[in-house]
């Protein structure tokens, strides 16, 4: 495409490559929306050079006494050197609203010269990252808010199978029997138990707790032994409650607990040790001795 200067192309400075890809014989460089530079580029007298830009170009302006043959194809152009006038030729491309200036400078010399140059547009790779940096992080709280929501409804169905497998087994067997059991370690850890409560045929243990040593005390798990084989698959326990929340027994401290044995109807009219072992003065375990019973 073939068309005069049409105003008069202000410079501001000779904008410096980016990289030095003579080697490659491709050059970079950066534009700016706004800015008005023109860019030096050094292409062979005979064979021309081809230049990429950001977007589609939208017009070529250049002086028909420079001698050059100009082809636009979308997104680039290409130079053709054809009657050599001069060792200059100033083009002036339109593309993507920005006014950018290419001074081609023709050599012979192919240690100097470059057959391809890139132009990339900062401003909208920057602004191209930032998209993607917000629909990223839109995308990211979706699926945060999205997990949070169906945990949330998860808990609720879970909480009401529990609530509805407990409802279904008080119709099945439902009793509460009171227990008079202590055992104590060496350490003096003190377990009572108080209370049995059935649930279809699981039996719930209410227990107490007390350490009276200097150091703490943490129970760690509940187990149940019948005919010396131990069931620790069907033990729950829940965290000993104390004065200031779950955790540890300092001395003189109480806590209580359940412990639920899974299937215990099983074992009515046996007896049953229920260990508790814990840390710290609980090194050694509190062992109670119980009658299943209604």
């Amino acid at each position: 495409m073939k068309s005069s200067v049409l105003g008069v192309f202000v410079c501001v400075a000779l904008a410096a490559p980016v990289v030095d890809a003579a080697e490659s014989k491709v050059m970079s460089f950066d534009v700016y929306e706004g800015a008005t530079v023109v860019h030096e580029l050094t292409i062979h007298a005979q064979r021309g050079v081809v230049l990429y830009f950001p977007a589609k170009v939208d017009h070529v302006a250049w002086s028909e006494a420079s001698g050059l043959e100009v082809q636009i194809e979308d997104y680039a152009v290409k130079v053709s050197p054809r009657a050599r006038t001069d060792t200059r030729a100033l083009l002036h491309v339109t593309c993507q609203g920005m006014l950018i200036g290419v001074q081609l400078v023709l050599a012979d010399d192919w240690e100097r010269v470059y057959l391809a140059a890139v132009f990339h547009n900062r401003d909208a790779e920057a602004r191209f990252e930032d998209e993607v940096a917000a629909e990223s992080e839109r995308r990211i709280r979706a699926m945060r808010d999205q997990h949070r929501k169906a945990m949330a409804a998860l808990e609720f169905e879970s909480q009401e199978l529990a609530r509805s497998l407990i409802t279904q087994a008080f119709l099945e067997r439902r009793g509460v029997a009171p227990v008079h059991e202590v055992g104590r370690n060496g350490d003096h850890v003190v377990v009572r138990a108080r209370e049995f409560v059935w649930a279809g045929n699981d039996l719930y243990v209410y227990f107490e707790v007390q350490n009276r040593v200097a150091e703490s005390y943490r129970l760690d798990r509940v187990s149940a032994v019948v005919d010396g084989a131990e069931r620790a698959g069907e033990t729950l326990f829940s965290r000993l409650g104390t004065p200031a929340g779950p955790g540890a027994l300092m001395r003189g401290q109480r806590g209580k607990g359940v412990v639920c044995l899974r299937n215990a109807a099983l074992w009515m009219g046996e007896h049953i040790e229920l260990r508790f072992m814990g840390g710290g003065a609980g090194s050694e375990p509190v062992v109670l001795d119980l009658t299943v019973k209604e």
